[in-house]
């Protein structure tokens, strides 16, 4: 895992952000060319993709930090702490990379790699989460243990993060779930407009929840299309021949090349709403707990 982490932090770019598959694969203008790719011939930084980082990074300071305060030093404890220096160091540009891209009319952001708007501003809100999560964590370790002093941005981050919790909400479907037609990738103002699908209400329930209580109406309501909206399948090795109960969804939510080829993942389906839900759940307790 260190050395994935390791290797994850030396392909942020210089602007801050992380692409998919490359670093600093910025020359946009080549896509302007004829015969370019669909217009993807670099792989610039994305959103979506940093807004993964940031979240992954954030939950490995908080199990180092855990660790630091429980456990012996360790040459691989040391490893693990030199590497949250490092990751600390990478998230001022980050967040300024993720400030400039925000949609300064919606307060959300681009998705690139799933639709759109809903995914790109859900994976977002989880990352921005997990930064004002080190800010609080920084109050709660011991003076004894030496941590580096962790990122904080309070009040830019609350802000950034209400103005894209406002369009979820915004957004939102009276049936209670998220959807947004691919033509949002060629016309911004159907954004987060378009009939729902359980792939996309999970990811606008995660968003909620990265911020909001699960006891919030709209966290309420993205779940409850959920539950209602799942549905059970026969004919599997289970008892009876049962395969268990899943979410149907036609619609293609995953993206290739914006404005030109779009995927149809079967599992999205399946294991976004299993994700938002758990981590609904997780929270409902911990709220329960006074944790």
């Amino acid at each position: 895992m260190l050395d994935a982490v390791e290797w994850v932090l030396g392909m942020q770019n210089r602007d801050g952000g992380w692409a998919a598959f490359d670093i600093n694969n910025d020359a946009v203008f080549l896509n302007k060319i004829p015969f370019s790719d669909m217009n993807s011939l670099s792989d610039p930084s994305s959103a979506d993709v940093t807004g993964r980082v940031l979240e992954a990074f954030g939950l490995f300071i908080s199990t180092v930090a855990q660790h630091d305060e429980n456990t012996k030093p360790t040459t691989t404890a040391a490893r693990a702490h030199d590497l949250t220096v490092r990751i600390n160091s990478s998230l001022a540009p980050a967040f300024a990379y993720l400030a400039n891209t925000q949609e300064p009319d919606t307060g959300a952001w681009y998705g690139r790699w799933g639709s759109n708007y809903i995914y790109g501003t859900s994976n977002v809100l989880c990352g921005l989460s997990q930064l004002h999560h080190l800010s609080q964590l920084q109050l709660h370790l011991p003076s004894s243990k030496p941590f580096p002093t962790l990122f904080s941005a309070d009040r830019h981050l609350q802000y950034l993060a209400d103005t894209a919790l406002n369009w979820l909400k915004k957004v939102q479907n009276p049936d209670g779930g998220f959807g947004e037609t691919l033509f949002s990738y060629t016309d911004p103002a159907l954004a987060g407009r378009g009939a729902s699908t359980a792939s996309q209400t999970a990811w606008g329930v995660m968003g909620l929840l990265a911020f909001l209580p699960s006891g919030d109406e709209a966290v309420e309501r993205g779940v409850e299309w959920l539950v209602r909206r799942q549905v059970r399948e026969e004919g599997g090795n289970g008892a009876e021949g049962d395969a268990g109960a899943t979410w149907q969804e036609k619609e293609y939510t995953g993206t290739g090349f914006p404005g030109f080829f779009y995927i149809g993942y079967d599992l999205y389906r399946h294991y976004f709403p299993m994700m938002a839900l758990g981590r609904y759940y997780s929270k409902a307790v911990k709220e329960r707990e006074g944790r």
